[in-house]
């Protein structure tokens, strides 16, 4: 009688088979765990881009708004670094804010941190020893995982155009004695979540913003020509805004104080008196005088532009003929 074929697989082929299952399940297993990596990686990415673009947006916002001097204030930026930079915002209401760069604890790269406190708060030292100093009303870290000063580089986050360049609005290092001459300011973020050895490479943001709102202050100059006995023609035309916007001109004799600003500047009358004991005679571009007397006299020309700048030339001395 004839066994009954039993098919099937040695235990060499099972074993074979087992192997082989478990190369093609290491592969798959190997290719979704880096699937998964990289897409973790990319979300990483994503969301630290996202967060450095809404900095840079917030920082170019605020500068675009930044707010006008008042009085005889200069200009509203107190401190213009590559790294740190303090000014006051119309956006959304006036107040002093500051950007500054730090090292991230556990060597994660750098922050930028924002900190801000009212406008009318004074800045002191301790609030912009350190970053994020001490001092300010509120702080929050706008950005992360930035590599700007990291492994030797020296990338600055802010960089300035300034009136005084050569050309004008060509990069400079801005001081506190150019602060009204900044034209317009550049913030470059520079963003590595893996770090230099792993991909995908450093992201560079950037943006640049125009400093609509700066205010330097005018030059004032003047010439006179005798045009008849004890008149004189003033001519104030020399005279300079940087802006390029209208300035008010007004005329004084002699050397005592000169009178408040006009309104809007200040509180005191649209046009002084012109009484015999007042300085003030006259106003407009170019001023045609007479004078009670000939003999020597001191002369000083005022101009005032739209946002309460002046500037003072002289006083002069002329004769009356």
């Amino acid at each position: 009688m004839r066994l009954r074929d039993e098919d099937g697989f040695t235990m060499v082929e099972l074993l074979t088979a087992m192997a082989m299952s478990l190369v093609v399940l290491s592969a798959t297993l190997v290719t979704f765990n880096t699937f998964l990596t990289n897409d973790a990686t990319a979300r990483q990415v994503n969301d630290a881009q996202d967060q450095a673009r809404n900095a840079v947006d917030r920082v170019a916002r605020q500068l675009r708004n930044l707010a006008n001097p008042t009085g005889e204030e200069s200009t509203t930026i107190d401190v213009a670094g590559g790294y740190d930079l303090v000014f006051q915002t119309s956006d959304p209401a006036k107040r002093r804010v500051r950007y500054c760069l730090a090292p991230a604890p556990g060597g994660a790269g750098e922050r930028l941190w924002f900190q801000t406190t009212t406008a009318t708060t004074s800045l002191t030292t301790a609030m912009t020893a350190t970053c994020p100093g001490s001092g300010w009303a509120s702080e929050s870290s706008v950005a992360e995982h930035l590599v700007n000063r990291i492994a030797g580089a020296d990338r600055p986050v802010f960089t300035y155009g300034c009136s005084d360049a050569t050309p004008p609005g060509q990069s400079c290092t801005a001081s506190s004695a150019v602060y009204e001459r900044v034209l317009s300011a550049r913030v470059d973020l520079h963003l590595d979540v893996n770090g230099a050895e792993r991909r995908p490479a450093a992201t560079r943001l950037a943006t640049a913003v125009y400093l609509r709102n700066q205010n330097e202050r005018p030059t004032a100059a003047f010439t006179n020509t005798a045009l008849a006995p004890l008149t004189l023609l003033f001519n104030g035309s020399g005279s300079q805004d940087p802006e390029g916007r209208t300035l008010r001109y007004q005329w004084f004799k002699g050397t005592a104080a000169l009178p408040a600003l006009p309104p809007p500047c200040a509180a005191g009358p649209d046009t002084p008196n012109t009484s015999a004991t007042d300085p003030f005679i006259g106003e407009g571009v170019t001023l045609t005088h007479r004078f009670p007397g000939a003999g020597p006299e001191q002369i000083r020309l005022r101009v005032i532009d739209p946002g309460c700048r002046n500037a003072v030339a002289g006083p002069v001395a002329v004769t009356i003929p």
